[in-house]
């Protein structure tokens, strides 16, 4: 017999018999008690009984009609067991799906074991579905543990559904052995629940793609920041199992649409954000596309065709580049690095490299990833075009200031964060940074004829 407390029974009826069979339950049990049938209704849309042993005869309902009261509240399958004294109350409510009947007066054990065989199954049933809730290679929820929560934001809010689908994972058993693609999901899965919020739904589909479902992002700029976080938790990931550097083997394409701008039924949310995604998956590109019906084909993303040499020049202009400092990508950092330390080294007198770290004053914050674009985008505009800005982790920018004297440096650092310590975010997030003079090119001297 099942004998545990979290299972929760709805006693209704004031009967002698009824009395008896709460005193018995009570020790093993929580129990919630209804004189009447009205009151069983009221109580059970309250607190969700898993099962309920009632009379047969209450003085406001009939037991058939109680039965099916207890089952509009609570569902189909909630579990009734009557009890009664009255001969030839068995068959009815058998009949009309009650789970078990006992007969009063009845041997104390019969009934415990009667109600602990309905509290086994209730138990079996929830480990069940406890355990089929959750995806077993990313530890995120199964979708069919979240479609509700979807279908009521997507009905109700506004925002942003994205489809997430980790790429080249099949690389990464081939390179680094069986079982690495499995420990890479399971660690992706695991930070990705710690960076989203507590308000963004987060489910794997058994296509393998995971859903994001958010109303704080509301933003192409969001699904970028959200799109090259994703990237750096695989590539981090892998390099962290690995126990090497490696090169970016895996990556994330995520294919995103707005809702309600685009609908507000999760089904077709799906299906938008899948189109986007294929896109992606159809040129080979990581990255994030975006389905909006205002676009031909419906979908927004960077140009695939062909360029001749005047439309490249066109789309590369520096016309095309905001002011302030250059923005790129993690993933494009080690290349253009590469070459800037070379022009560094040719050009200039002296150059710093300096790394920014963001942490929360409140260490149960949570995630400081949006205040970090903020951050990024704040000093992003204090610096000159030659200069160089990466979002490199989560709560941390690595940047590149070219021609700067060590005199000259810490004057500029002061106006470059003048705006970030003037902001109502540099109580609650705080900031430092350690730099590093790449080089102080001498003179080179005429050789002697």
């Amino acid at each position: 017999m099942t004998n545990t407390t979290d299972i929760k029974i709805l006693i209704i009826g004031k009967s002698e018999y009824i009395e008896n069979a709460a005193l018995l339950l009570s020790e093993g049990y929580t129990l919630v008690r209804a004189e009447t049938g009205g009151r069983a209704a009221e109580l059970c849309r309250k607190f969700r009984p898993d099962l309920a042993v009632a009379d047969t005869t209450l003085a406001d309902i009939k037991s058939t009609a109680m039965l099916a009261r207890l089952r509009g509240c609570c569902g189909e399958g909630f579990p009734v067991l009557f009890i009664s004294d009255k001969p030839g109350e068995e068959c009815p409510v058998l009949a009309a799906g009650a789970r078990d009947f006992v007969a009063a007066p009845f041997n104390e054990k019969v009934l415990l074991c009667r109600v602990g065989n309905i509290a086994a199954e209730i138990k079996a049933e929830k480990n069940f579905e406890e355990h089929n809730s959750f995806d077993r290679e990313t530890g995120l929820h199964a979708f069919k543990a979240v479609s509700q929560q979807l279908t009521d934001l997507c009905r109700h809010g506004s925002g942003v559904l994205m489809l997430v689908s980790p790429d080249d994972l099949s690389l990464v058993d081939e390179i680094y052995g069986d079982g690495m693609k499995l420990r890479l999901l399971g660690y992706f899965g695991g930070k990705l629940r710690e960076i989203l919020s507590q308000n963004e739904i987060v489910g794997r589909l058994e296509s393998g793609e995971v859903v994001v479902c958010s109303e704080a992002r509301k933003s192409i700029h969001s699904i970028n920041s959200l799109t090259i976080m994703l990237n750096h938790l695989l590539s981090d990931g892998l390099e962290a199992l690995a126990g090497e550097d490696i090169e970016p083997i895996a990556g994330a394409s995520v294919g995103a649409v707005f809702f309600p701008d685009e609908g507000g039924s999760v089904e077709e949310l799906l299906a938008k954000a899948r189109r986007a995604l294929d896109s992606l998956r159809e040129h080979e590109k990581r990255g994030y596309a975006v389905y909006d019906s205002r676009f031909p084909g419906g979908i927004m993303k960077d140009k695939a065709a062909n360029d001749d040499i005047d439309s490249l020049e066109k789309r590369l202009r520096e016309g095309n580049v905001p002011h302030g400092a250059f923005r790129i990508g993690f993933d494009a950092l080690g290349q253009v690095y590469h070459y800037f330390m070379r022009y560094i080294d040719r050009y200039c007198e002296s150059a710093f490299k300096v790394l920014f770290t963001l942490t929360p004053v409140d260490p149960d914050y949570g995630s400081v990833y949006e205040l970090a674009e903020y951050f990024g985008e704040l000093i992003g505009r204090q610096l000159r075009r030659s200069d160089i800005l990466v979002h490199t982790k989560q709560n941390q920018f690595f940047m590149i200031l070219p021609d700067v004297s060590r005199e000259n440096f810490e004057m500029l650092m002061e106006r470059i964060l003048k705006p970030w310590y003037s902001s109502d975010y540099a109580d609650v997030i705080d900031l430092a940074y350690e730099s590093k003079q790449v080089t102080e090119r001498k003179p080179v001297s005429k050789r002697a004829e």
